[in-house]
């Protein structure tokens, strides 16, 4: 089993994807968090592996933990500029000369990386008794499934 590369393209989606990929290959092997983040760095490429050189500087790699590297990965990929232009392209994607598949697949790739305004627009979807199911309670849901599960228990 070849770990998928990372060359440290700046798009957002291919970045999550690749944290998609490595993760289940890191799961499937039964690694310990400091096993995943020096399986992770190993597939780091280019000027990606500059990046993790600089991550060294500020912090001890060697203790951190699979979800502080994660945290890392994403503070650089998923900064609010690139995630704004992720959320207006989300927001007004439309089909134009794609077939239905590639759009559907666009918009589940602009998704994946919009989740706070999937909640929105899903909790927009939903009838008036249960989108305020949904939202009552000391804080709105922000994920997905958070807010498919409190839609169905209202639903109840």
């Amino acid at each position: 089993m070849k770990a998928p590369e990372f060359e440290g393209p700046t798009d957002p989606i291919k970045a999550n994807n690749w944290l998609i990929d490595i993760q289940v290959i890191l799961d499937f092997m039964g690694l310990t968090e400091q096993e995943k983040v020096l399986c992770a760095s190993f597939a780091l490429k280019n000027d990606i592996r500059h990046w993790r050189m600089t991550v060294q500087m500020r912090r001890n790699v060697a203790n951190m933990s699979w979800q502080d590297f994660v945290a890392e990965f994403r503070r650089m990929y998923y900064n609010r500029e690139i995630l704004a232009a992720q959320q207006d392209e989300f927001n007004s994607l439309k089909q134009g000369s794609m077939s239905v598949l590639e759009a559907v697949k666009k918009l589940e790739q602009l998704a994946r990386l919009c989740q706070t305004e999937k909640v929105r627009r899903m909790m927009k979807m939903f009838r008036t008794d249960i989108a305020k199911q949904v939202s009552a309670g000391s804080s709105p849901p922000t994920l997905v499934a958070d807010c498919i599960s409190r839609a169905m228990r209202a639903e109840y």
